[in-house]
C-alpha cells in the first residue's frame, strides 16, 4: 500500500520529500495553485524533473534541514504524486454561497466561477501533467443543508457530470465515490471501465458516531471492488483522507492519503510502534503519546515524561531508532517554559518528523491480504 504525504507550509516538517528524497509519495491540491499556476513547492518539484542528468536525491537527516529557509531545502521528485482537486474547499465555498444567496448547495456548481475552476483544473493537468502521475475527479461531497435537491443535482450526479467534462476537456481523472452513495454509483464506474477509483468522505468519522456507519459503507463497497475468487480488488482503490489505523489496515487499499503525521505533531503527539519479542510490529494500533512541553497530558500518564517506565522505554528506543532528541526544557521563576534543545518535547518538527517515519515503516510492512467482509480477519500485516 502507497501513503501520500498530503502537507503544506514553508518549514522541512511540511516538506516530507526533504526527509525520505525520492522514493517519497506526495499529494498536493489544485486549490492551491494560484491562478492556475504552480506552487512554489511544485515548481521546485517541476524545476527537478527538467533539470537534464539529474542525479537520484536519496534524502537529508533532519539535523541537516531544520534550520534551513524554503529557498534553501533540498528536494526529491516524488515517486508517486496524486494531485487533489481541492473538492473539499470548492465544497466549503458552496455551502458559503448557498447561505449567503438562500439557495441549494449545488447552485454554486452552475456558477461562471465554478466551470471557470473546472476548467482551469483540466488546463493545468494538461500542461504540467509530466509532474502528475495521478489527478482526482472534480468531486461533489453530500450536501449539508435540508433543501430538497432537483433532479440531476445531487452531489453524485454532479460528480458523474464533472468526471464526463474533464474527459470531454482532454484529462482523465480518478473517479471518486462518496460515503452514503448508492452502490450503484461504484457499480457504473466499474461498468463503465474505470481501472481506478477513489473512496471518499472520512471529513465527518472523527465523530465516534460516524465510524461504524462509515466502516460498513466501506466493507460494502470492498465487497464489490473485490473478486470474489481471490479477495482482490479488481481495480486501483485510493482511500481519500482514510488514514485511521483500523480503516487504513482492515481493507486492501492501493493507497491512501495522510495529514496525520503532520497534524498529530501539531498537536502535541507521537506515534509509537508497540513491540513484540523484541522487535517494532505495526499489526497494532501505536501508541499515542502527548510529548509537548506544553501538552494537556503534561501531568498525566499519557505524556512522555510521566509514563510508566516500561511505556517509556519503547518511546527511547523508537526516538533512538528515528534518531530524534527527545529535547530539553525547564520552566523559570516566573513560570516561562524555557528551551534548552531541540527535540519533540520542544519543537513541532522534531515530532512531525518522528510520525513521518511511522508512517514510512508502517507502509512497509503493510501486506495486502484477501477481503473478508463482515468484520472477519481477512487484512493483516507480514
Amino acid at each position: 500500500m502507497i501513503i501520500y504525504y498530503s502537507a503544506g507550509g514553508v518549514k522541512p516538517n511540511a516538506f516530507p520529500e526533504t526527509m525520505v528524497g525520492d522514493s517519497v509519495n506526495l499529494m498536493l491540491s489544485f486549490h492551491d495553485m494560484k491562478n492556475g499556476k504552480p506552487s512554489k513547492r511544485f515548481q521546485r518539484i517541476l524545476n527537478e524533473i527538467d533539470k537534464p542528468n539529474r542525479e537520484p536525491y536519496g534524502g537529508k537527516h533532519w539535523r541537516d534541514l531544520i534550520d534551513l529557509e524554503l529557498n534553501e531545502l533540498p528536494i526529491g521528485i516524488p515517486q508517486s504524486h496524486f494531485l487533489d482537486s481541492g473538492s473539499f474547499s470548492l465544497w466549503t465555498e458552496a455551502e458559503k454561497y448557498g447561505e449567503k444567496n438562500d439557495c441549494g448547495e449545488w447552485e454554486f456548481y452552475e456558477t461562471d466561477m465554478f466551470w471557470d475552476y473546472l476548467k482551469s483544473y483540466a488546463k493545468f493537468v494538461r500542461k504540467y501533467e509530466r509532474g502528475l502521475s495521478h489527478y482526482a475527479n472534480i468531486d461533489v461531497l453530500p450536501f449539508r443543508s435540508n433543501k430538497t435537491v432537483p433532479k440531476g443535482m445531487t452531489s453524485e450526479e454532479l460528480t458523474w457530470r464533472n468526471q464526463i467534462e474533464l474527459e470531454k476537456l482532454g484529462i482523465h481523472p480518478v473517479p471518486v465515490v462518496h460515503r452514503k452513495s448508492s452502490m450503484e454509483w461504484l457499480k457504473r464506474y466499474l461498468k463503465k471501465g474505470y481501472q481506478h477509483i477513489g473512496l471518499g468522505g472520512a471529513v465527518d468519522i472523527s465523530q465516534p458516531q460516524n465510524r461504524e456507519p462509515f466502516r460498513r459503507w466501506v466493507d460494502l463497497c470492498f465487497q464489490i471492488l473485490c473478486d470474489k475468487q481471490n479477495g482482490l480488488p479488481v481495480v486501483d482503490v485510493h482511500g481519500f483522507g482514510m488514514t485511521g489505523f483500523y480503516i487504513m489496515t482492515r481493507f486492501p487499499w492501493t493507497s491512501v492519503d495522510s495529514t496525520s503525521w503532520m497534524k498529530y505533531g501539531a498537536f502535541g503527539n507521537i506515534l509509537v510502534p508497540r513491540k513484540r519479542k523484541g522487535k517494532f510490529v505495526f499489526d497494532t494500533i501505536p501508541l499515542c503519546t502527548g510529548a509537548s512541553n506544553g501538552s494537556r497530558h503534561l501531568k498525566t500518564t499519557g505524556h512522555v515524561s510521566t509514563m510508566p517506565l516500561a511505556e517509556r522505554k519503547v518511546v527511547d528506543e523508537w526516538l533512538e531508532f528515528c534518531d530524534v532528541p527527545i529535547g530539553e526544557w525547564h520552566v523559570d521563576d516566573d513560570g516561562e517554559v524555557v528551551t534548552d534543545s531541540l527535540g519533540i518535547t520542544t519543537d513541532c518538527d522534531f515530532r512531525s518528523f518522528t510520525n513521518l517515519r511511522f508512517f514510512e515503516e508502517l507502509q512497509k510492512h503493510i501486506e495486502t491480504k484477501p477481503f473478508i467482509s463482515q468484520r472477519a480477519e481477512g487484512f493483516g500485516f507480514e
